[in-house]
């Protein structure tokens, strides 16, 4: 368990709890409880980098971060999966965070550091959980399991492989041609990490002006139907079995958008 996974006050568990629109009484220390949460997590809290585009000090910090997810806009994997954690262990779980390094499918720059954050949950079993993605796994993938997993909510499959040295990687299948193909999303190390473990890489993508994470502003939520995405020139909505769409936007328009498709407190 990472050492550094604080508890939260009553009052704090409680507020976190409404801004995903729970009651402690509905949670239950599990895996339908801990599916629960994410997915209530996913649907409430937007994966944004407005703070990184603003160039607000963003910190891996709890006092960072509580505040971003339970009364602002949102944030990155630092914020939204060191937020989380603190709440899991709150509410009874057995959370350890783990860093992870970004593939994508080599399509991007790869960091010189891990620069992600997930997190391992241990239950009757391990289950990797994440709110920090973007468009991903929506409920927990059994550690354990290297088999595919069909996520409804999300409108795919997901998978988790073993590497070489032991290290595991995300894949999520991805439509390609007329048929679909495996891609890898992030690699990690069975290896607990406290938060301060990723200030280097949380400031390195913060601060780093060839990066897109300082150069274009975006704000992407789960919903009931698929996701909704609000990039710099268009809202990009993505329902589960039908056609992608989008809504052409300019930057007078774009905070307007951001509230009514990835709405927050405020």
């Amino acid at each position: 368990m990472s050492t550094d996974v604080e508890l939260l006050s009553d009052d704090v568990v409680e507020a976190y709890l409404a801004r995903i629109g729970l009651r402690l009484d509905e949670i239950t220390v599990d895996h339908d409880g801990l599916a629960l949460l994410q997915y209530s997590h996913l649907v409430s809290v937007p994966f944004t980098n407005l703070d990184v585009f603003e160039r607000e000090p963003v910190s891996t910090a709890l006092e960072w971060s509580l505040p971003a997810v339970i009364q602002g806009r949102g944030g990155w994997c630092f914020v939204l999966n060191g937020a989380f954690a603190s709440l899991l262990r709150s509410l009874g779980f057995d959370v350890t965070i783990y860093g992870a390094l970004v593939t994508m499918g080599g399509t991007g720059d790869i960091s010189p550091m891990d620069d992600h954050m997930c997190l391992r949950v241990d239950l009757d079993e391990s289950w990797l959980v994440d709110v920090g993605f973007g468009e991903s796994f929506t409920r927990p993938l059994a550690l354990a399991n290297d088999e595919p997993v069909f996520d409804a909510a999300a409108g795919r499959r997901f998978r988790l492989t073993t590497l070489e040295k032991g290290r595991r990687q995300l894949e999520s299948e991805q439509a390609e041609g007329t048929g679909t193909a495996w891609r890898d999303d992030y690699a990690f190390e069975e290896v607990g990490r406290d938060l301060a473990y990723f200030t280097p890489a949380n400031d390195y993508l913060a601060n780093n002006p060839d990066l897109p994470w300082t150069q274009k502003r975006f704000s992407t939520v789960l919903t009931e139907s698929g996701r909704t995405t609000v990039l710099a020139d268009r809202v990009k909505f993505s329902p589960v079995g039908t056609a992608e769409y989008v809504e052409t936007i300019d930057d007078a328009a774009w905070e307007a958008a951001r509230r009514r498709y990835t709405p927050t407190p405020g």
